[in-house]
């Protein structure tokens, strides 16, 4: 029953990650859409993009240290949830951080 219970609180964990993961992975790629392509400038949109960008950009180790932490947990299995997260995580990171090392040098 132990198990089960632990079981339960480790999949709603790795479910909030995984949500977590998708929202600051499809802000930042709206971001880069919005600079690339569209390049709307309204004010309004400036400044959600002002307050947001930089925690979802810190977050993203964050949340990879946390999706890789619940994967060691349980032994290497292929749970969907913390897949996903890592995926998504570790791509968004590359593109998020080499984009702006590339930049810088």
């Amino acid at each position: 029953m132990k198990k089960i219970i632990e079981n339960n609180k480790l999949l709603k964990a790795d479910r909030n990650i995984f949500y977590i993961s998708v929202i600051t992975s499809s802000f930042l790629m709206m971001i880069y859409i919005n600079h690339t392509y569209t390049k709307l400038s309204f004010v309004l949109l400036g400044v959600i993009q002002e307050m947001f960008t930089i925690p979802c950009v810190l977050i993203q180790p964050v949340l990879l240290y946390l999706a890789l932490r619940n994967f060691f947990k349980v032994k290497f299995k292929l749970k969907p949830y913390i897949s996903f997260t890592v995926v998504i995580s570790l791509t968004t990171m590359v593109f998020t951080w080499g984009d702006w090392l590339l930049t810088r040098f």
